[in-house]
């Protein structure tokens, strides 16, 4: 898996060498540092992190998958991406969006954005937290702030320490966290009032699967036995034949 680091404002840092076989890289902007460790999936050659902005005034460290960039890529096509990275389409979208970039973002992710402009770093976790982010304070050093995968990556230096919440983005310009995730059930006293579509529960958990296929490594099913491992197997199995037929065919 992959796996971040970032400390706003504190530049001498160790980074989490343990996870990503595949790449180790950082960046140190003004006193801010991002660290990446790689374990590649999409853009294999072209798809090291931090990712930085053409003009180098924005860099992106992210552990997750963007399943809608190619619509994203298709959205900023004025934009000059530098590699095929499915979370580069993160930087333009904090161009366009500022702290609500998460919401316009499918997928699973913890990313850390530094803006070398504003002195400014942003932060968000995917809506319901499958990618595990911390964010870590030391009550000595009241300006900074620590961005990590792992618990551990902050014990040492941080007095005060949570999970980030899934659904919110940091903005060190409030040093607030803000829900950005909204969805329409939100309301507890919201009574569903359409009856239930089995032929739609179908055809969104095939497409949930299909989306989670996106990538150019091998990839396997962990099963328990249940009927909801089996179905995603199967479905998993099908797609991917017909990936394969569509390429022949192609």
């Amino acid at each position: 898996m992959c796996g971040i680091f970032a400390a706003f404002r504190q530049p001498d840092v160790e980074e989490i060498r343990h996870r990503g076989p595949d790449w180790s890289g950082n960046i140190t902007l003004n006193s801010t540092i991002l660290c990446h460790e790689r374990l590649a999936i999409v853009g294999l050659d072209a798809g090291a992190q931090p990712i930085t902005s053409k003009d180098g005034e924005l860099a992106l460290t992210v552990n997750g998958e963007i399943y809608n960039h190619i619509q994203l890529r298709e959205q900023f096509s004025s934009y000059p991406f530098k590699s095929l990275s499915d979370c580069e389409t993160i930087i333009p979208l904090y161009q366009k969006y500022d702290i609500d970039a998460p919401k316009h973002l499918d997928g699973m992710f913890a990313f850390v954005l530094y803006d070398k402009k504003q002195d400014r770093i942003i932060a968000a976790r995917d809506p319901i937290g499958i990618t595990t982010l911390y964010m870590g304070k030391n009550s000595k050093k009241s300006q900074t702030v620590y961005f990590a995968s792992e618990l551990k990556c902050l014990v040492d230096e941080c007095d005060e320490i949570i999970a980030f919440p899934p659904g919110h983005v940091y903005d060190s310009k409030t040093d607030k966290l803000t829900r950005y995730f909204q969805p329409t059930w939100w309301d507890e006293n919201k009574i569903p009032s359409q009856p239930v579509d089995y032929k739609l529960v179908r055809e969104t958990l095939e497409m949930a699967v299909r989306k989670r296929l996106m990538a150019e490594v091998p990839y396997g099913v962990l099963l328990s036995g249940g009927l909801d491992s089996s179905l995603i197997a199967s479905i998993a199995a099908r797609e991917t034949l017909k990936a394969a037929n569509y390429t022949v065919m192609n």
